[in-house]
């Protein structure tokens, strides 16, 4: 069947369109498939989702992240790698079960942070290191 006044049959319309429509679903596919940033991006997501003050958490964490040169340059994802680190996991593993892990393995680092006198105060709280990573992730995290 010819298209009236456009000289191609509907078939090659069709596959005109699905052609087009390959690359931009491809990309889309592949983007989605990335399971580094996936599973670092849930971990972040997981770690975050332990404050209880988000707000509160951001506005210590602009603080800490001014005061502090080595932190500054840093994206969302290196904070979560770094964070990740500082509880003893690889960040290039990581699980469902170590996902479930994160709030039980975030407090116990924080209490420890705090037996090990790691602790620094900004803005007037003293918060552990573990802490004020994790108010610098919330800061960046988009």
């Amino acid at each position: 069947m010819k298209l009236s006044g456009v000289g191609h049959s509907r078939r090659t319309v069709l596959k005109l369109a699905a052609s087009l429509m390959l690359p931009t679903t491809l990309s889309a596919f592949l983007v989605g498939c990335n399971p580094k940033m996936t599973a670092t991006r849930s971990a972040a997501q997981r770690m975050i989702g332990v404050l209880n003050h988000i707000n509160k958490a951001r506005e210590i964490g602009a603080i800490y992240i001014d005061q502090t040169p080595g932190i500054r340059q840093l994206s969302a994802e290196q904070l979560t790698e770094k964070l990740l680190l500082m509880l003893a996991l690889d960040p290039k593993y990581i699980s469902t079960e170590i996902l479930d892990s994160l709030d039980t393995r975030l407090r116990k680092q924080v209490r420890q942070d705090f037996v090990d006198e790691n602790v620094q105060i900004v803005n007037g709280w003293m918060l552990s290191k573990t802490e004020l990573a994790l108010c610098a992730l919330a800061t960046t995290f988009v």
